[in-house]
């Protein structure tokens, strides 16, 4: 019965993933407000390769992998690459994102402060888009990819940075 139960809790969580409107080589919209209070909008962003990664305050492997996303960004911005946080914690959590994304680099949005977002919520996170120059969704790292490795973000990213110089 146990077994069952499982089985049946991970295939749930994977139909939540699979749930995203966003699909490889769609061109999703996603804009709204920063923690900063800044707007942002993916589309003012093409001539870069943007890097979109859904996270939570409550999610283990979320806060493992972002050290790493904030490297990997700090190492490869002046080549054309941006990276956007958001969060999916509720609103009343947002003291606790600004604490956690204090030591790194990159913008981030809560999901509550975006206003529009072709990618959609997820009960199972992280999950990391890679959107090229031109704005088309071109690799999603489910949360099965979990925590995200350098080499899995390099081997996505490099060659579409490369097509950007």
């Amino acid at each position: 019965m146990r077994r069952l139960v499982a089985l049946a809790f991970v295939m749930a969580a994977l139909a939540a993933v699979s749930a995203r409107a966003a699909d490889v080589g769609d061109r999703p919209a996603l804009s709204g407000k920063e923690l900063s209070g800044r707007a942002f909008d993916l589309k003012n962003l093409q001539g870069k390769v943007v890097i979109v990664n859904f996270w939570a305050t409550w999610c283990g492997p979320c806060r493992a992998e972002m050290p790493m996303l904030d490297k990997f960004y700090q190492e490869h911005k002046a080549q054309g690459l941006m990276l956007i946080g958001v969060s999916e914690d509720r609103d009343d959590k947002r003291d606790d994102v600004k604490s956690v994304m204090a030591p790194l680099h990159y913008p981030t949005a809560m999901i509550g402060d975006l206003d529009d977002d072709d990618f959609g919520r997820s009960n199972v996170l992280p999950v990391t888009y890679v959107v090229d120059a031109g704005g088309v969704l071109r690799t999603e790292f489910p949360p099965e990819d979990a925590p995200l490795t350098e080499a899995k973000l390099a081997a996505a990213i490099l060659p579409l940075l490369s097509k950007t110089q």
